[in-house]
C-alpha cells in the first residue's frame, strides 16, 4: 500500500497590519541594527533595541 503525501498549503505568517507595524518599528532602529561596528556601546544599543 503506497501513501502519497500532499503538500500542505501554508497560511500567511503576518497580516498586512502586522507587516506595516514591523516595518515601522524596525525602521526606528535601522541605524542600530545595520551598524557593523561591534564595540561595547553599540552592542548595548543593539541589545536594548
Amino acid at each position: 500500500m503506497e501513501l502519497k503525501k500532499c503538500k500542505r498549503i501554508r497560511g500567511n505568517n503576518f497580516t498586512k497590519e502586522e507587516e506595516l507595524l514591523l516595518v515601522r518599528v524596525v525602521s526606528q532602529f535601522k541605524k542600530i541594527v545595520e551598524c557593523e561596528v561591534s564595540d561595547k556601546v553599540n552592542n548595548k544599543d543593539k541589545n536594548d533595541a
